[in-house]
């Protein structure tokens, strides 16, 4: 009787140490999360978990120094190795800033992290932070405008549509292997969700992309607002993407209608570069143009 009571609590003592060690083992191989305060800066997170701002920024995709109270920062201290192919990289970054922000309320109309997000405010907010230059659409116009992709990376749109309809229901950022940041679909924050939820296998998932280049060829007769309304998007945008000095445009010019293929040439380099920027932008929708001798 006292050899099997032994047992009895050797085998408990051993069951208390597994859960007590080996969960502390598991957190320690996770990512480790840091919730942004009210009082926390980039320098003042980096100093605490022992790593580089820029490691910090890269890891989230942060596009600035800019922080908001529930932000939820991934820690993690090995070095940071950017991919080769800018595309990529740049919808790494994206993916990255997206989910950031799981945890923050759904708001019907909102694009905030300070007020909330819906679905589409959510999508308009993380990639015009990306220095994308998007217009504050609907889902059904990011739809309309994103280039189709079948082989989707992240950073791309994920859009759920009705299999009967077409009609889209909601849409996410894509974060790969199947998962995407939605707003409050089917819940009342920003989640990282995932295509085979049986909330959303029953529609149909299509995906668009906004980081490889998309153009336009300017065809007889065409100007900027017809080809604003053709497309869903202001004449501002356009006009920006592609450094116009006027509204007048030429027959076969070619037009970046939706994103910016010299994105990141130019990036973070010196004042100087500004102007050579919008240079190369404009010189980009001449290309093709029969010489002249």
């Amino acid at each position: 009787m006292g050899k099997r009571t032994l047992g009895s609590i050797l085998l408990l003592l051993l069951v208390m140490f597994s859960f007590t060690f080996s969960s502390g083992v598991k957190v320690e191989a996770a990512d480790r999360v840091h919730t942004v305060s009210s009082k926390d800066t980039v320098e003042s997170i980096a100093l605490t978990y022992d790593m580089s701002e820029e490691q910090l920024m890269k890891t989230n995709g942060l596009p600035d120094g800019k922080l908001y109270a529930g932000q939820k920062l991934r820690i993690i201290n090995t070095a940071y190795t950017p991919t080769n192919y800018q595309w990529a990289e740049r919808g790494k970054q994206i993916a990255n800033y997206a989910r950031t922000f799981t945890g923050f309320k759904k708001t019907a109309g909102e694009e905030t992290p300070k007020k909330g997000f819906d679905s589409s405010g959510l999508i308009h907010w993380v990639l015009s932070q990306q220095n994308v230059p998007i217009d504050r659409l609907t889902v059904e116009g990011y739809y309309k405008q994103g280039m189709d992709t079948d082989t989707p990376k992240a950073g791309d749109i994920i859009f759920f549509l009705e299999r009967g309809s077409s009609k889209v229901v909601t849409a996410g950022i894509y974060t790969g292997k199947d998962h995407f940041v939605n707003s409050g679909y089917g819940a009342e924050t920003v989640q990282v969700r995932s295509t085979t939820e049986e909330y959303f296998a029953k529609y149909q998932a299509v995906y668009k992309t906004y980081t490889p280049k998309g153009e336009h060829i300017v065809q007889n007769g065409e100007t900027l607002n017809s080809i604003s309304v053709n497309y869903g998007i202001s004449i501002k945008t356009i006009k920006k993407r592609n450094a116009l000095p006027t509204d007048s445009l030429m027959q076969g010019q070619y037009l970046q209608v939706y994103s910016d293929a010299l994105y990141p040439f130019y990036e973070n380099q010196e004042a100087s570069y500004d102007k050579a920027y919008d240079v190369i932008k404009y010189a980009y929708t001449l290309r093709g143009f029969t010489r002249l001798t």
